[in-house]
């Protein structure tokens, strides 16, 4: 075997006296796709954090290109190939294609002029690597579609001769089409000379694309193995620590009467004369590809983009949303896709951010006390398994996937009857994902329902009683789970 490109050794990190990671070793061979899984909190972020410097490890060594560090300054990240893609992209939308990717670095005439064309020429090189070399670098990136902005952030990292990528949830938000296409452009990376560490929690993706997988779980490196010794079930007990194929998630409940009700809701170009009900004990999914006008669609109802025409009726009752004030008045509750800027108040704890839509419900005469809190919150989040080292802890320094726990869980301490999901799940780890498959399950069962937003079909078919689909902003197809859940024949829908 030839010698590894990175290797981290013995890595310890602890925060305030919890023990993030507990010795972990890594090892990233020269032009292999090696997969990092483990659940939220597991320590992968921590030690992806470790190898681009932006944490300092309590113990342990990292040898890059032969050189020993004790922690990785980040200035030198560049000069020893370590480019890392974050799942938020990291790109400026408001500025072209070329400024994105040599940004402050841009090149000048005369010292002081940027010149135009060498940029145009430079950047033309970087996109040609990725594979998208017509496309013209003087574009904003916010006129691109999410799966080309994430080729673009992927050029912008490789563009200064990268040899380590790290892509952290690279496929969260794309449509199965784009998945392929990213692939293409991974393997291609990878015979340039690249290597890739790959953070995912869609299993079926590590199966396809990696060449190698380290489990860590709880700190620890369970293993780390070729992808052909690995079968589904062995990897899914290395990650939770249990044997979760067989959880079976869906239970039939009794539909009550009508909820929900839309009547040719329009907000053009985004969705136009959208008509549909849902009934009490319902999760009804909304699937669609990245772009048919989901997120805005339930940003419509939740009054966060109030639509331009239609009409809503809650308990056979008309409802003009036009601010989500008048939602949650109206007991409805919504989870948006960005958690990180509509899903939760960073920079204070979470026990806080689990009681904020739910003040009113535990206030005496306008006041509340701390215990009162944190008992709510403990009971709001006991059906989420949160992990947490005390409830005076940061929201900011909690992993994603329970961060988004939180998102979803301080529902649960209002008298909402409808609660919107926008891409729940999307850049948690298996178990966090079924969390919310049962909670939503719970929610119908309590005789409320749940209106569930996905780009990612398989978990609408776990949870769904029906699902609709979205093409272009219109509904092009309705399956039930009693007769016609067809896989194929969703997908077509999609694509119509």
């Amino acid at each position: 075997m030839p010698k590894p490109l990175v290797e981290m050794k013995q890595i310890v990190k602890k925060f305030k006296g919890t023990a993030a990671l507990k010795g972990v070793d890594l090892e990233i061979q020269p032009g292999e796709i090696h997969a990092l899984l483990g659940e939220n909190g597991a320590g992968k972020s921590t030690l992806i954090k470790i190898l681009t410097g932006a944490y300092i490890p309590d113990e342990g060594e990292i040898i890059v290109k032969n050189q020993s560090f004790k922690a990785i300054p980040v200035k030198e990240l560049e000069k020893l190939g370590i480019a890392v893609v974050y799942q938020d992209l990291k790109l400026a939308p408001g500025v072209s294609i070329a400024e994105n990717i040599y940004m402050g670095k841009l090149p000048k005439r005369f010292g002081v002029f940027v010149n135009k064309r060498r940029a145009r020429e430079q950047t033309k090189v970087a996109l040609d690597r990725v594979g998208i070399g017509d496309t013209d670098p003087d574009t904003k990136v916010g006129d691109l579609k999410i799966a080309e902005q994430e080729i673009v952030a992927i050029a912008k990292a490789i563009s200064k001769d990268a040899k380590l990528l790290i892509l952290d949830e690279p496929t969260a938000l794309l449509a199965e089409d784009d998945v392929k296409k990213l692939f293409r452009i991974l393997k291609e990376l990878v015979a340039q000379g690249v290597s890739i560490i790959y953070i995912s929690h869609r299993l079926e993706e590590i199966f396809e694309i990696s060449d190698r997988i380290t489990v860590l779980r709880d700190g620890n490196k369970i293993w780390t193995k070729s992808v052909s010794e690995v079968q589904s079930d062995m990897l899914i007990e290395a990650i939770a620590g249990e044997m979760q194929g067989n959880d079976q998630v869906y239970d039939q409940i009794q539909i009550g009467k009508e909820l929900l009700r839309i009547e040719q809701l329009t907000n053009f170009p985004h969705y136009k004369n959208i008509s549909f009900s849902i009934h009490r004990g319902e999760v009804v999914g909304l699937f669609g590809l990245v772009g048919a006008g989901k997120s805005e669609l339930l940003k419509g109802i939740y009054g966060a983009i109030p639509p331009h025409s239609g009409n809503i009726h809650i308990n056979g009752l008309p409802f003009t949303p036009k601010h989500p004030r008048d939602s949650i008045k109206n007991k409805i509750g919504f989870v948006a896709e960005d958690r990180g800027t509509e899903g939760f108040l960073p920079r204070i704890s979470f026990y806080k951010n689990v009681n904020i839509a739910s003040y009113k419900h535990a206030a005496t005469l306008g006041f509340i006390t701390a215990s009162t809190e944190k008992k709510r919150a403990l009971e709001m989040i006991q059906s989420f398994n949160v992990k947490y080292s005390n409830l005076d802890q940061n929201i900011d320094d909690l992993s994603g996937g329970n961060q988004q726990k939180i998102v979803v869980a301080k529902w649960k301490g209002t008298d909402i009857e409808i609660l919107l999901l926008d891409e729940p799940t999307a850049g948690i780890d298996v178990g966090a994902r079924r969390d919310i498959y049962k909670v939503s399950r719970l929610l119908a069962k309590e005789g409320k329902c749940v209106l569930y937003s996905s780009s990612y079909l398989p978990e609408l078919l776990e949870v769904c009683d029906r699902i609709l689909v979205l093409s272009e902003g219109e509904i092009t197809g309705e399956f039930s789970r009693l007769n016609d859940f067809n896989e194929r024949n969703i997908m077509k829908a999609a694509y119509a």
